[in-house]
């Protein structure tokens, strides 16, 4: 018999071995690897680094962790929704360039107005890879945003965290964990959800966080429709434009009885001297609480009369906007405050805030991103779904944010996360729901 080693050698012909990605981990372990980086990943918020503007550790991370997570999934990015994202985030850019193009926008401040669309892009692109179809992604992703929140007050603290430390420090934190805590609980445990909703509403109302208590007061509001619905059967219920309109008009009523309810207290010193002071300031002027709380719409909107198509460009300065703005507070009996003393005209929306700096192009993208979580919660307001909470408490916020904050730093990472949770409501390819595991 012939010795079938020759030379230390096989004479058996090996059959050539498939090519291995270095990224190619088995299964299991690639997904715990995942879920720790997920939850990791937000919790680095605190680290914050001067580069242009501000940049933060999640953002480092995101940006290097792309190319690696377009190289396994890169066709997840070209389903209908995400690709429109993606599409609209390029013709806001387009528009800023163009702005800053034709308003000769100074070089320091063009490049931090790109940079915040550009990074914006990333992390979406990012997170909605790292978190695709895995509901734990999406819980595990909040709970790292709430720590990294709460370390942020401890070493990089926000400047007005020492007078307020529960608005500007633990309280947003602290509130994302009881809105998780309320989907560890039994959907048919509803009293229990609806308490511990309820708990968030009552520690940020007398705590001062009036915004954060009016988006839980709207959750838990969403919670008991959804309870009434699924009890009758709500996939049976047409949602015809009918009933979006009722629904949309008991969300209207409940939330004017939630604001004459804060107002009573704050009048009557209920919530401490501070809040009596503040809700005098904001809510005794012509246009009520709303305006007084947010009155910069009053100029940015006279900002985009003036420019509706072309913006003002990237951190957009004009003083007689700002000196604007404290003549009509004046005028309509509202607290007048000073004019910011770099110039920058006054915004604190997403949407107005984009549509000042680049002009119609930027309120398009806002105006697409807001439609997202009406569409969703429409949807899910039929489904007896475990996250109900989370996803609609961070759908809400970003209907707020967009409407009535300013667009930057934390929130462009925090933003982008709101809007891959409202996708995951949506169907993708005409599908009636998402598919969603743990």
């Amino acid at each position: 018999m012939q010795n079938s080693i020759n030379y230390g050698h096989t004479e058996q012909i090996i059959s050539p071995q498939r090519y291995r990605s270095p990224f190619d981990i088995p299964g299991a372990i690639r997904d715990r690897f995942v879920d720790m980086l997920v939850i990791s990943i937000p919790i680095m918020r605190f680290v914050e680094f001067k580069i242009v503007g501000r940049l933060f550790l999640t953002e480092i991370i995101l940006i290097c962790l792309l190319p690696i997570l377009l190289f396994n999934n890169r066709t997840l990015l070209t389903t209908p929704l995400p690709k429109m994202m993606i599409l609209l985030l390029s013709v806001w850019l387009v528009g800023q360039i163009a702005t800053d193009l034709i308003r000769h926008t100074p070089f320091a401040d063009f490049m931090r107005g790109w940079a915040k669309i550009g990074i914006t892009l990333i992390n979406f692109s990012a997170l909605y890879i790292l978190t695709f179809g895995k509901r734990r992604r999406i819980v595990l992703f909040a709970i790292g945003l709430a720590l990294g929140g709460i370390l942020c007050y401890y070493f990089n603290p926000n400047i007005y965290a020492e007078d307020y430390p529960w608005k500007f420090g633990v309280g947003e934190s602290l509130t994302w964990l009881l809105i998780i805590l309320a989907c560890g609980v039994k959907v048919r445990w509803f009293f229990l959800r609806i308490s511990i909703i309820s708990f968030a509403i009552a520690v940020n109302l007398y705590l001062g966080f009036r915004s954060y208590a009016g988006i839980c007061f709207l959750t838990a509001t969403y919670v008991f429709f959804q309870r009434l619905w699924v009890l009758k059967d709500a996939k049976k219920i047409n949602l015809s434009l009918k009933n979006l309109v009722v629904i949309g008009l008991a969300f209207f009523f409940t939330s004017f009885i939630f604001l004459k309810t804060y107002g009573y207290m704050a009048q009557q010193g209920m919530l401490g001297e501070k809040a009596r002071q503040i809700y005098e300031q904001q809510a005794h002027g012509a246009l009520g609480l709303l305006i007084g709380g947010r009155s910069e719409i009053l100029v940015s909107i006279h900002a985009i009369i003036d420019s509706p198509i072309i913006g003002h460009g990237s951190w957009a300065k004009d003083y007689r906007y700002a000196d604007t703005l404290v003549y009509l507070k004046r005028v309509l009996g509202y607290y007048p405050g000073q004019s910011n003393e770099l110039g920058l005209i006054p915004t604190h929306s997403h949407l107005f805030g984009a549509w000042v700096e680049a002009g119609i192009l930027g309120a398009v993208f806002w105006i697409w991103v807001l439609s997202l979580p009406i569409r969703g919660m429409a949807m899910l307001i039929r489904i007896k779904e475990v996250l109900t909470p989370l996803f609609v408490f961070f759908g809400f916020l970003l209907i707020w944010h967009v409407l009535f904050s300013p667009f930057g730093a934390e929130l462009r990472f925090i933003i982008p996360y709101c809007i891959v949770v409202m996708m995951r409501l949506l169907p993708p390819r005409g599908k009636r729901t998402q598919q969603l595991k743990w």
